[in-house]
């Protein structure tokens, strides 16, 4: 057996120390002297330790197995499976029979032995040795195993098997330009660079199964090891199943694609320019990542023609023919994934239409983000477990500087969060969210936010489940005010929350929003244990266009029942990204002169029998045959502001020529459903619009607050 899971937790013990070690399942082959290496079950993963085997004892029917065995133990091995999520350390074996090592002239030589499978050969199998001092340090193509261009290959004919791969400089199996390797059950342990390898971005149909790799340090040799994956996949067509990455100087499993196929294989046609991105990737099951300072599992960022990588891509967009961009979607699946003590985060995903189905994370400043638009079912989320790890200094929030009781991803606190709302807008189903509690060191919270506007629909979250009692026991959201502890400088981490059944907020379709005068009411209930969060009843609709996002225009919404605190676009740096409620009316107003001269509104969000009451300020004294509307649906003028509030067509307006505005009632009736994966309902792109273009050198006052109020105020609700 080349690799198992301890079943008990293992706590220190001396060098001259014999004992007992609990394994899952039966050590066969295992024998006196041979050299095991446990996993860290910690943040750090040189807390990874090497015993030796006494011997050991035939399992017990309905019990663990066990070995005796002897070396010293420094760190506690976490052994046990905490509400779910399974945590218990990895054991490899390190020795084998059959020994293949690299001849070095002293300590120093960093040039070791390679093994490497050219095209042509009839087969190509390893299976049961122990590789060490092998590859030659930044050196490209000198590596402990390696298929080198060998192209189209019979899976029977060539394999690596149960293998050791240890103390070696340069990687641990690498499959460059060939499709249909199969690599098993193999150990890599103290490698460099990034470890199992796929090398160029064109290959095609090869297996990891049931492998582990820990301590996978930085490398010299391409761009990208100075971030290293212990398991690096640039093809979609790839199988990842039942490994364990189990500690990285960088990533434990990235998934990352190239626009064009790099290197040797760019001119062989393995993809199509862009493919790869637009393939939906094949098996991904039972995958376990920890002990990793950068991220566990990382689905995202672009592999560059240098074997670089980029901050984070657009481009990754499953589709039913891959050929063909604009064909149906088709959707990601990673199944099974276990992540816990990755120091920065415990996944990362930048591809669309990805489903994460029964993921389990634990004990990682952030559980899972999504930049874009993906489902998170059957998953458990867990703030801080039992499994402790070793205590470490850290600043508390009132930065007095002690010993903790427990391991910390850094020595300052922040927000531990289960899921990050981020740009992608995901549907949120089934999941179970355990000890997200503040304290002395952090502050948490099952749900939080990156951005301001993330949540906004058709983000919806349905049949979610909290172990714990919110605001006594923990915190089910937790948002970030601008320059507070925990958040991220002048950004505002706090957006929305649609709650489709009440599962969070006992509230069936209610909206959890920053507790702020512009977005609630009195009907909302403040919540100030989630960062100045609040439920309120209202539907939150996002105002698109003109001004939203990054752009920083010049412009303002007031809500017209509270008109002394309006929504200002450029005070901050954050994409603006207003929501209005559709129990309330608003007034669009410009600083004279910066009206553009097409000026649109996008309404997303908007269905189910709502409506909402908007006017926009127009240069006063503007004629007519100055300004033109249009839109869609296409607007309708009514001759005065009573019959327009009375108008249930959604296409009607009326225009103020004394105070200089123009109020437009949106209406639409579409009903949405839990199952809607669109902003705007059926099809996503049917939103309503209102644009109104100005005649080119058109002057006037746009900025009609003083004029309509106190005219359109209404009552506070």
């Amino acid at each position: 057996m080349s690799w198992t899971k301890i079943g008990k937790t293992l706590t220190p013990h001396a060098a001259d120390e014999e004992y007992v070690i609990t394994l899952i399942v039966e050590p066969f082959g295992w024998k006196s002297g041979d050299k095991l290496v446990i996993a860290s079950t910690d943040y750090d993963m040189y807390q990874a330790e090497e015993v030796e085997v006494v011997d050991c004892n035939p399992c017990v029917p309905l019990h663990y197995c066990t070995c005796m065995v002897r070396g010293e133990l420094k760190y506690t091995h976490y052994g046990e499976i905490y509400k779910g999520v399974d945590m218990r350390a990895e054991v490899g074996l390190l020795s084998r029979n059959i020994k293949v090592y690299g001849n070095m002239k002293d300590e120093n030589d960093i040039y070791g032995g390679h093994i490497k499978a050219f095209e042509g050969f009839e087969t190509f199998r390893i299976q049961g040795a122990e590789l060490t001092k092998m590859g030659h340090k930044g050196v490209k193509g000198r590596y402990p195993i390696h298929w080198h261009m060998a192209k189209e290959i019979d899976p029977n004919k060539t394999y690596a098997m149960d293998n050791s791969i240890h103390h070696v400089f340069q990687r641990c199996i690498t499959v460059h330009g060939t499709h249909g390797v199969r690599v098993v059950n193999n150990v890599a342990y103290n490698t460099f660079g990034h470890c199992y390898f796929l090398e160029d971005g064109g290959e095609k149909y090869n297996t990891f199964h049931h492998n582990l790799g820990l301590v996978t340090q930085v490398g010299p040799t391409i761009p990208s090891d100075r971030l290293p994956a212990t398991f690096w996949i640039t093809s979609p067509l790839t199988i990842v199943t039942d490994n364990s990455a189990a500690g990285s100087d960088g990533i434990g499993i990235w998934y990352i694609f190239a626009g064009q196929v790099t290197g040797p294989s760019a001119n062989e046609s393995f993809f199509q320019d862009g493919e790869s991105f637009r393939t939906q990737i094949l098996t991904f099951e039972t995958n376990t990542v920890h002990s990793n300072v950068d991220t566990g599992y990382m689905f995202g960022h672009e592999l560059l023609p240098d074997q670089d990588f980029n901050g984070g891509t657009e481009k990754c967009d499953p589709r039913q023919n891959p050929l063909d961009p604009d064909s149906d979607q088709a959707t990601n699946l990673v199944k099974s994934l276990t992540a816990f003590k990755n120091r920065k985060q415990n996944s990362w995903s930048d591809c669309r239409a990805t489903t994460y189905d029964n993921y389990m994370s634990s004990d990682s400043n952030l559980g899972l983000t999504l930049a874009h638009n993906s489902d998170i079912t059957n998953s458990i989320f867990i703030g801080e477990s039992n499994n402790l790890g070793e205590p470490n200094m850290v600043r508390l929030r009132n930065k007095t500087v002690t010993m903790w009781h427990r391991s910390t991803p850094q020595e300052h606190g922040g927000g531990f969060i289960g899921i990050q709302l981020y740009d992608g807008n995901p549907y949120v189903h089934g999941n179970s969210f355990c000890d997200f509690y503040d304290d002395e060191w952090k502050i948490a919270g099952a749900i939080g936010f990156r951005k301001p506007h993330a949540g906004e629909l058709p983000t919806l979250f349905k049949q979610n489940f909290f172990d714990f009692e919110d605001g006594v026991e923990g915190n089910y959201v937790k948002g970030m005010e601008r320059h507070e502890f925990g958040g991220s400088g002048s950004t505002e981490r706090m957006g929305q929350i649609f709650d489709w059944d009440g599962t969070i907020t006992s509230q069936a379709m209610s909206m959890i929003v920053r507790d702020q005068p512009f977005y609630t009411s009195s009907w909302c209930e403040a919540r100030p244990h989630w960062g100045n969060m609040s439920i309120c009843p209202h539907r939150y609709v996002n105002a698109a266009g003109y001004g939203s996002g990054f752009q920083h225009k010049d412009l303002t919404i007031t809500r017209n029942d509270i008109p002394a605190y309006p929504e200002i676009s450029n005070i901050y740096p954050d994409p603006w990204h207003p929501k209005l409620s559709t129990d309330h009316s608003y007034l669009y107003s410009f600083s004279t002169g910066t009206l553009p001269s097409t000026f649109s509104v996008r309404l997303e969000g908007l269905d189910s029998g709502n409506s909402l009451l908007i006017g926009f300020c127009t240069p006063l004294g503007a004629l007519p045959e100055q300004v033109t509307f249009h839109g869609r649906p296409v607007p309708q003028q009514l001759p005065s502001f009573e019959d327009l509030l009375s108008d249930r067509s959604g296409t009607g307006y009326f225009w103020d020529h004394d105070v200089g505005a123009v109020f437009r009632r949106f209406q639409v009736d579409l009903p949405r459903t839990s199952e809607d994966k669109e902003a705007c309902v059926p099809y996503g792109n049917q939103c309503p619009e209102f644009f109104f273009d100005t005649e080119e050198g058109l002057t006037g006052d746009t900025e009609c607050r003083s004029r309509a109020y106190p005219k359109y105020q209404v009552d506070p609700l």
